[in-house]
């Protein structure tokens, strides 16, 4: 059933060869050459699928020798399974000295993953042509299929005999970015097919161009192109595990990455969690490269794995030292394993004035004796160490090191999943976020906040990153009429006020009404312009626009 089917489809298909067609992605398409001859046809079935009858393709009249001409007409391969649009001149070569007719050249689209050439899956099917500079042994004489005598319509199926050998056709492909073989290029399995003198019929379409018997045929399983196909790192999975070793779901614990190495000018910046986010590298240049987890303060990386779709040995990063080897056209799937970091009891169990232990909520540390007063993490309180204490093994007097605080600003629109793997990863804690401008107080340990900082000011994700100096201000302007001023919080002027310290001064020429140039908030901060209207220095306004669009730019605050 299956079979009559798709020679009913096939059949249709014949009837409409001679018009034009035209489609959505992935249906059957024609593309026709400047003589208006539709000579390439996509997303057909691969030389078998499409043939009537089982095929052995074991001869090898026609070949195809390479190309010439090779123009990439998009990006290229920027990564494995990409898809690559280009244009060449194929060397069709015929291998006697009998003419062979309705010749198809047939080529994988999908990357051959039956590992069989263009003899099954999804293929491209082009024709010679039959204009010169190609051959047309044909003309109008051939009968229709399944008829007999001369259907006096014009084959355009170009054929090729010893006098008109090789053959050069131009032929446009897309198709899978896929380098098995490793060799750094563009894997093209292909196939050819012809008809002996006798046994062809009218054609009018590529996908027409079918063996005249079930050994027309040839298939080239290793035929390739020089077009670069980079590895990639095709995904960084994250597992995390209890103490037992046994797998949990913690959709809050996510693990950030770094990738370097040399196809890389700047670090690559990845983050994934063990719920729905795997990260992925850009395409890689073959060579070897390190990929690093970032410290976790809830986990601990127990195991670090990559294997290889192409069948290259696993690589154990955690003894390479996150070094991870990446082949010409090869996908990576990394995992890696984390197990939960257990909560010492001993050392957050503190006692009540009553000597029973409790454990102290986030924000303070409960103490002995009988002040209420709770101590900040890293202050010391007034007050005995009580016998519970010392059982335990705490220490209260134990100083957490002291922190620096800075002010990172990043590109407009990143992510936040984004910023917080640039601050974790370089070791910073998020302490408060100003979104509206893009920016993040972030806060380092004291005694490496410089080698950090500027770690993280590499980040191609950062554009600034200064500390975060302290200043004796109040948390907003004293103006009287603040309160009426709606716009600026709706900008977030009211979070960097006194937040960030304008460096350096700027003249800007405010083209309006004039200025009020007697304006208490304004008149120590403009100078003189013209007016356009009648000459004079523009400190005067009739209208109050420019005034208040002065206002926005250079008023003065806190009087």
């Amino acid at each position: 059933m299956k079979l009559k089917t798709r020679t009913g489809l096939r059949q249709i298909r014949k009837a409409v060869a001679l018009l034009a067609l035209t489609g959505v992605f992935g249906s059957p398409q024609m593309i026709a050459d400047d003589s208006g001859v539709a000579d390439v046809m996509d997303n057909l079935g691969c030389l078998q699928d499409e043939s009537d009858f089982s095929l052995n393709c074991t001869a090898n009249d026609i070949q195809i020798m390479g190309v010439q001409n090779l123009t990439i007409l998009d990006d290229g391969c920027l990564y494995p399974g990409d898809t690559v649009t280009f244009s060449a001149n194929y060397e069709i070569s015929l291998s006697g000295d009998k003419a062979r007719h309705d010749v198809g050249i047939w080529f994988s689209q999908d990357g051959d993953p039956n590992g069989q050439g263009a003899f099954s899956g999804t293929c491209s099917a082009a024709t010679l042509g039959y204009i010169p500079p190609s051959l047309d042994l044909d003309g109008t004489g051939d009968s229709l299929p399944g008829a007999n005598g001369e259907s006096n319509i014009q084959d355009t199926c170009g054929d090729i005999d010893a006098d008109n050998n090789p053959l050069f056709p131009s032929i446009t492909l897309t198709v899978a970015c896929v380098d098995n073989d490793g060799d750094g290029q563009l894997d093209l399995p292909a196939c050819t097919s012809w008809r002996q003198k006798g046994s062809n019929e009218l054609c009018t379409s590529p996908e027409q161009t079918l063996p005249g018997s079930p050994s027309k045929c040839g298939c080239d399983t290793e035929f390739g192109v020089a077009i670069p196909v980079p590895g990639q790192i095709a995904s960084i999975n994250v597992v995390t595990v209890d103490a037992n070793g046994e797998t949990v779901s913690d959709d809050s614990g996510f693990f950030d990455f770094e990738l370097t190495g040399p196809d890389l000018d700047l670090p690559e910046y990845l983050i994934a969690n063990n719920i729905d986010v795997t990260a992925t590298s850009s395409g890689l240049d073959a060579g070897i490269y390190n990929l690093i987890q970032a410290p976790n303060v809830d986990w601990e990386l127990i195991s670090a794995d990559c294997t290889s779709e192409q069948g290259q040995a696993d690589q154990d990063l955690i003894a390479t030292g996150g070094n991870v080897t990446v082949g010409n056209g090869e996908l990576l799937n990394c995992t890696f394993i984390n197990q939960v970091i257990a909560a010492d009891s001993s050392e957050l169990a503190t006692a009540n004035d009553t000597g029973t232990s409790e454990t102290p909520n986030d924000e303070s540390l409960a103490t002995t004796g009988t002040d209420e007063s709770n101590s900040l993490p890293g202050a010391v309180a007034d007050a005995d160490v009580s016998d519970a204490d010392a059982a335990s093994g705490s220490d209260p007097t134990a100083v957490v090191e002291e922190e620096v605080a800075y002010i990172v600003r990043f590109k407009p629109g990143l992510a936040a999943i984004n910023r917080k793997s640039a601050m974790s990863t370089n070791g910073g804690k998020n302490s408060k976020s100003i979104a509206k401008l893009d920016m993040e107080v972030v806060r380092f340990p004291a005694s490496s906040h410089a080698g950090k900082a500027a770690a993280m000011a590499k980040n191609p994700n950062v554009v600034r990153i200064e500390l975060d100096r302290t200043r004796a201000i109040a948390s907003i302007p004293n103006d009287t009429d603040f309160s009426q001023q709606w716009s600026l919080p709706k900008i977030g002027w009211d979070q960097a006020y006194g937040v960030i310290a304008p460096a350096g001064t700027a003249t800007v020429a405010v083209l309006d009404t004039g200025i009020d140039g007697t304006h208490p908030d304004l008149v120590a901060n403009i100078i003189p312009g013209t007016s356009i209207l009648d000459g004079s220095n523009g400190l005067t306004d009739s209208n109050g626009h420019g005034t208040s669009l002065a206002g926005i730019v250079a008023a003065e605050t806190s009087n």
